[in-house]
């Protein structure tokens, strides 16, 4: 029988355990069905039908799990927590429920064993990589002291390390060239967009000298050619990838690794530069359309 106002089914005649077994079974449902869906352990599934007490955990653990079973086979589960709490209250003090020293876990929840082996040899391969670490710098410190000792004039197994290299200065704009059809946004940080369009291969942008934090968006990165200057610069980002915020300062530019004092010279039959005009021009209003829009 359905209550017209919560929906739900009261319980038959009889003990609770009953009741639910037997509604579990008008919905077509299987044991393993209710402990997939509510993740009750299947033992306590078992003991809860059969109206025991025998290896549940705490009260208030079982009512709830009761309550998950009746909700399930629309049982009221207030209700049939109320009834099983009576039942419990009612069985002989010998056959009520004594808490487990621990509960255990649910078998769905507890990582597999190659999890905790490949967790623990991951720790011992940590740990000797970093004995091995602190082992070479003692080995660098004794080194370095019998270095510092030797007398004047004699030649140690000790390589000086060459100076790190001065950074690329280069004066000029940035331009920014594509040899091939992109799409691409050139705004500034937290500004206003100073360029966007799809350029064609041979078109060539330069960026203002007024910006002050230049920021460059495309998702074809190899297509665009950059110098500061006569400098060349490496490609900013992996072919056909998003890349978004790449400054285009020309100290950020100029720091990247690869960077070389050679100018870019134009290789015969390429396509000569159409020069696109910024969004923004510095002192004016932004025009309807720059020469190869």
């Amino acid at each position: 029988m359905e209550d017209s106002v919560t929906g739900k089914a009261d319980a038959p005649v009889g003990r609770i355990g009953e009741q639910l077994a037997a509604a579990r079974v008008a919905s077509g449902l299987s044991l393993d069905d209710i402990a997939a869906s509510t993740r009750i352990p299947l033992r306590h599934l078992e003991t809860i039908e059969a109206d025991g007490t025998d290896g549940l955990p705490a009260i208030p653990y079982t009512l709830g799990f009761v309550r998950s079973y009746a909700r399930l086979v629309a049982i009221d589960p207030e209700m049939a927590a109320a009834a099983y709490r009576a039942h419990l209250n009612a069985a002989p003090a010998t056959h009520r429920i004594t808490p487990e020293p621990y509960e255990p876990a649910d078998p769905a929840r507890v990582p597999p064993k190659w999890l905790a082996l490949l967790a623990l040899l991951l720790a011992v391969a940590i740990a000797a990589g970093y004995g091995f670490m602190r082992s070479g710098r003692s080995d660098d410190t004794t080194i370095a002291a019998t270095a510092s000792d030797a007398p004047v004039g004699t030649v140690t197994g000790v390589a000086q390390s060459a100076p790190a290299p001065a950074p690329v200065q280069a004066d000029g704009p940035v331009t920014l060239t594509a040899t091939a059809p992109v799409w691409l946004s050139i705004y500034e940080k937290n500004g206003p967009k100073l360029f966007e369009r799809e350029m064609a291969a041979g078109q060539t942008f330069q960026v203002p000298t007024a910006a002050i934090d230049p920021r460059l968006r495309t998702s074809r990165p190899q297509a665009l050619s950059i110098t500061v200057g006569n400098t060349a610069v490496p490609t900013v980002g992996e072919p056909d990838r998003l890349l978004v915020d790449q400054s285009l300062k020309a100290a950020a530019l100029l720091g990247r690794p690869g960077v070389t004092n050679a100018a870019p010279g134009a290789a015969p039959g390429e396509l000569v530069p159409q020069v696109i005009t910024p969004l923004v021009p510095q002192g004016g209003a932004a025009p309807s359309g720059g020469p190869g829009a």
